[in-house]
């Protein structure tokens, strides 16, 4: 239930790790990231290229959630 290409959780998956955390009351957080410029390279960049973009983006996402909370906090992305 995530997204083939970046791995990154779909709506369902999300949702149900949201009901999950509120179940358990945990102290978490979460960050949404929308990203123009990707919707911008739709008929410009080929697929691959945007898919490259995409795999760019979240690695940057993933790495600085991972220094920001520790080293684990960017793989539960």
């Amino acid at each position: 239930m995530r997204f083939p290409v970046s791995e990154l959780p779909n709506k369902a998956f999300l949702m149900g790790l949201l009901e999950q955390v509120v179940t358990r009351q945990q102290t978490t957080a979460l960050m949404i990231v929308t990203c123009e410029t990707l919707r911008d390279t739709a008929g410009v960049l080929k697929e691959t290229q945007r898919e490259i973009l995409l795999l760019t983006l979240v690695e940057k996402l993933k790495s600085g959630a991972g220094a920001a909370n520790g080293a684990d906090a960017g793989e539960r992305l």
